[in-house]
């Protein structure tokens, strides 16, 4: 079961995990390491067992007076732990050390198949992975809608959906991750307006997000998610 981030689970990351050195992922805003439990689960017996993910994010580009990029952060932080679905990467625990460069991080399961990029890039030049078939295809398409879904009625926009932000579980089933440049829009509120343009990954944005005034709702997801289909 996924386990809803609550402000008792901000921990000091070193104290509770063994760190590889090892980078096993890198994105625009953090660098993920792949880490093991110490002694966590002794305090918390309710903790999971196996590898975790640990995502240190990086400083801030955008404002170098500031260590790190904050609202990206928090947007990732506070949004993607409310969202408690099976199709949607759950935050375990976090750290937050302000001005200490590098130790600002999220801890998540471990997806040892990788993303859904991996998979297609290496299927694109022809590398045959057996687990990869036309059941898992089908299982990615309606799970990452269902997911997506779930997301929107939360009245949330991922704005950066793309099969590199699609995690696969050792299943081979699909967990929608990142959502540090995600929007959440209050429910009383128009879930359209003026909104910050170009945000996204070029190849999966939709065309008002390119060319239009930044009158955008929740069809730019939809976009993505066909381009991700495509």
């Amino acid at each position: 079961m996924n386990r809803v981030i609550t402000f008792n689970k901000m921990i000091k990351i070193e104290d509770h995990f063994y760190i590889e050195n090892k980078v096993c992922g890198e994105g625009t805003y953090g660098v993920v390491y792949k880490g093991k439990l110490k002694s966590l689960n002794k305090k918390d017996p309710n903790a999971p067992t196996g590898e975790y993910a640990i995502k240190f994010f990086k400083k801030s580009k955008s404002n170098p007076a500031e260590n790190f990029d904050y609202n990206s952060i928090y947007r990732e932080l506070f949004l993607q732990s409310g969202l408690e679905h099976v199709g949607v990467l759950p935050i375990l625990y976090y750290q937050i050390l302000p001005d200490s460069i590098g130790n600002t991080a999220i801890v998540t399961p471990f997806m040892n198949n990788g993303s859904l990029h991996s998979i297609l890039e290496e299927e694109g030049i022809s590398i045959k992975n057996d687990r990869w078939n036309g059941t898992k295809r089908a299982i990615s398409i309606f799970g990452i809608s269902a997911a997506m879904t779930f997301i929107h009625q939360k009245g949330i926009i991922h704005r950066d959906l793309k099969t590199a932000n699609v995690l696969l579980d050792s299943k081979m089933e699909p967990k929608i991750c990142d959502f540090g440049l995600s929007k959440s829009f209050d429910s009383e509120i128009e879930n359209k307006g003026c909104q910050t343009m170009r945000i996204g990954t070029l190849a999966y944005m939709a065309p008002e997000l390119i060319v239009g005034n930044g009158n955008y709702g929740f069809e730019i997801d939809v976009f993505a998610y066909s381009m991700v289909l495509y």
